[in-house]
């Protein structure tokens, strides 16, 4: 245990510090100087560029950049994982409607909509769905190769940006759960 003050005379700075800051906060307090504070606002006097962990052309730069409305790399790479994850995975759910839409519509004891649709074609609610058939499947097979091009982008990310803001590689098999459980939420 570390001692903190004079056990002879009871002194404890520690203590004592603590005792004399809250004091003058509630002086203060008292005083009103803390009325028109800023709640929920950073202090203007502790701006990131006052950091002392940054450099000071790292500050300069980061001047500069904002200044100037650039991003570093990682940013735009990061926006730009966000963005193709999200069409992709809106793409997938589009096509995967489409296959159950389909589905339910032949599974219907009238035929539903699509056989009174296809009266008077060739076509048959039977070819209807194997067409939908295939195109999920060509659906699926775009939306692996995007994924595998969109965890490149994630690795050369990962590269460059501290371990607690990486992203996890993405899996096929997880997409597809995830896909289950957001038909499933929307019924």
């Amino acid at each position: 245990m570390i001692e903190t003050g004079d056990s002879e005379s009871g002194y404890d700075p520690y203590v004592y510090g603590n005792w004399l800051a809250e004091s003058r906060i509630k002086q203060a307090i008292s005083e009103g100087k803390f009325d028109d504070a800023a709640t929920g606002k950073p202090l203007e006097s502790l701006t990131e560029y006052e950091n002392p962990f940054l450099d000071r052309i790292e500050v300069h730069a980061h001047k500069l950049m904002k200044r100037n409305g650039a991003r570093p790399e990682w940013v735009e790479k990061n926006a730009e994982i966000c963005e193709k994850l999200a069409q992709q995975r809106q793409l997938l759910y589009e096509g995967f409607r489409r296959r159950h839409r389909v589905i339910r519509q032949t599974e219907r004891p009238d035929g539903g909509f699509l056989s009174r649709w296809l009266q008077g074609t060739t076509a048959t609610p039977s070819s209807s769905l194997e067409s939908r058939e295939e195109e999920w499947k060509r659906v699926q097979e775009e939306f692996a190769r995007e994924l595998q091009a969109i965890n490149k982008t994630i690795h050369s990310y990962n590269a460059m940006v501290p371990m607690h803001i990486q992203f996890s590689v993405l899996h096929l098999e997880r997409e597809m759960e995830r896909l289950e459980e957001r038909r499933i939420d929307s019924k």
